[in-house]
């Protein structure tokens, strides 16, 4: 067996980072997806809108933390951190669930303002997204609907170090594009530990 054949968590816990940059950093399945994700990560956001909106910053820091739930194995997602408008500066807190047991990786909201552990996450969390590969490992662009307006995103692996999520919002209410950015945190280890 070769190193290439290994998944991508064998592959961290045997080689230097360096080393699994060019043998796999793109993740094709969802097993791949979920120890890619695992761990902390810097986060940004540029968020600009031409119609609706408020166009703004966001610097700070998220987590994708495996949960388990039911005997399934989930991440659970939350970003801290502070969102700039103009001058002012607020708290900023989000929290995703990210389920990579099947195939799509599907992605749920959860309303950050009733914080709880992984049954209150699961039990009120809502669909947003579902992440499809194409035949060649990329992944494809999702789609969510918002009331009238359509977020049509897009996920990119640019190294073991640092990955994109990309946002085109289009409809009557708003019209924008909202880009993060996630470098990993260099507090933990590619174990995300």
């Amino acid at each position: 067996m070769s190193p290439s054949d290994l998944p991508l968590h064998c592959l961290l816990d045997i080689f230097p980072l360096h080393v699994c940059d060019v043998l796999c950093f793109s993740p094709t399945r969802c097993f791949l997806i979920e120890n890619y994700l695992t761990g902390k990560w810097s986060l940004t956001k540029a968020l600009s809108y031409t119609r609706g909106g408020v166009t703004s910053t966001f610097s700070g820091a998220a987590v994708f933390e495996r949960t388990e739930y039911n005997g399934r194995m989930l991440l659970l997602y939350e970003e801290q951190g502070q969102l700039a408008i103009g001058s002012a500066e607020y708290p900023a807190h989000r929290r995703l669930l990210w389920d990579c047991t099947c195939e799509p990786t599907k992605v749920y909201f959860f309303d950050s303002q009733h914080l709880g552990g992984v049954d209150a996450v699961v039990t009120r969390a809502t669909f947003f997204h579902a992440v499809h590969f194409n035949e060649e490992g990329e992944p494809v662009q999702f789609h969510h609907p918002c009331i009238d307006d359509m977020y049509t995103g897009r996920l990119r692996f640019q190294s073991p170090e640092r990955f994109d999520i990309h946002w085109r919002v289009s409809g009557p209410r708003k019209l924008g594009l909202v880009d993060y950015t996630y470098e990993r945190s260099l507090q933990c280890n590619a174990n995300g530990a």
